[in-house]
Order: C-alpha cells, then sequence, then structure tokens
C-alpha cells in the first residue's frame, strides 16, 4: 500500500527545557514492512513523563534524537501486505516510542 513518506514531527536532539529543545522536524519514513502498520496521530496528550523525558529527568529516556509525546490515538492509514489483523481505518491508542507529537 501506499504511504505518506514523511512526518511532521516535534522532536529534540538533546536534553534540556522544551521551550528551547523541541523543534519541528520533517523527518522520512521507512518503507512499511509486510506486517507493520502505518499510522496518523489524532490526538496525543502532554504529561508530566513528556515532559521528564525531553528535560532528562524521567526514569527511561529517549535515544536522541527524539520525538517528543509517549501517548496516543491513531488511525491506521496504511498498511503491508500481511498486515491483516487490524483493518485501514481502525483507530488504536498507544503508549510507547517512537512518539506520538
Amino acid at each position: 500500500m501506499n504511504t505518506p513518506d514523511q512526518s511532521l514531527s516535534l522532536r529534540y536532539r538533546q536534553f534540556g527545557d522544551p521551550f528551547e529543545t523541541l523543534a519541528l522536524e520533517t523527518i522520512p519514513l521507512p518503507e512499511l514492512e509486510p506486517e507493520q502498520v502505518a499510522l496518523k496521530i489524532l490526538a496525543a496528550p502532554i504529561n508530566p513523563a513528556d515532559i521528564g523525558r525531553i528535560n532528562g529527568s524521567y526514569g527511561t529516556l529517549a535515544t536522541l534524537p527524539a520525538t517528543g509525546g509517549l501517548e496516543g490515538v491513531a488511525e491506521i492509514v496504511a498498511r503491508g501486505d500481511r498486515a491483516h489483523r487490524f483493518p485501514v481505518g481502525a483507530r488504536v491508542l498507544f503508549a510507547t516510542d517512537p512518539g506520538s507529537w
């Protein structure tokens, strides 16, 4: 299936004050593997854990560069040839990397 080849993401390349370290970036998206799905983020909260990861004070830190946000609601917009478990258009809740902002 066709998927967008770029994502607009709120990213950080060093730990520190979110107002100083976050930047809007366009990043390339990898081609979908046969059992993967592509998600379009519909909503993503901002919570204390997100800020702690960005400023470097949270228990588990991201590998830099990183995209902010650990949780979100998304819609499946494309899927690999063998990813039949979830249909395109389904909405999913997730709480993990690679980030939701």
